[in-house]
């Protein structure tokens, strides 16, 4: 019989459902890391999901393009909108609760006034999971400041 390295054929178990939060400021490589998981959960069989964070930011910016209350209220209600989505694939008993999430995220905090904090939105993150009855994993992705610029600056062309 042909060996076979696969992970699969080693009998590696899945890992748990868990709502796994890649956070980090812009050009650190949030979406990059959660595609290659997703990537890597799915050839093993792992049922997952990848939110990007701007697939909900981009429509509220079309909507409301400067960032004020109004904006924020409309990113929060999309974030609600898609978690209600997600919890809807636990309703079917095949896939109850057997999902991993993943889900991109900037989140900070400052001792200045902003119109929106970011601590309550962490607080979602925190909701949605225990509602799913899994832990959260708060991944925060740093890199050096050189590399980051340079992703920046790349970006904007």
């Amino acid at each position: 019989m042909a060996s076979n390295d696969s992970s699969l054929d080693q009998g590696m178990p899945r890992p748990p459902p868990c709502v796994l939060l890649l956070n980090g400021f812009t050009g650190v490589g949030k979406l990059t890391a959660a595609k290659s998981l997703a990537s890597a959960l799915q050839s093993n069989h792992t049922p997952c999901r990848l939110i990007n964070n701007h697939l909900l930011i981009d429509p509220v910016i079309a909507i409301e393009p400067i960032r004020n209350k109004a904006h924020y209220t409309l990113r929060k209600e999309f974030r609600r909108l898609a978690m209600e989505g997600l919890n809807r694939l636990s309703q079917n008993k095949e896939n109850e609760n057997k999902h991993i999430i993943i889900w991109t995220a900037a989140l900070a905090t400052s001792h200045l006034p902003t119109p929106y904090d970011d601590t309550t939105h962490f607080c979602e993150y925190l909701d949605f999971a225990k509602t799913r009855g899994v832990p959260l994993v708060f991944v925060n992705i740093t890199c050096d400041l050189e590399s980051n610029c340079e992703t920046v600056v790349k970006r904007r062309g």
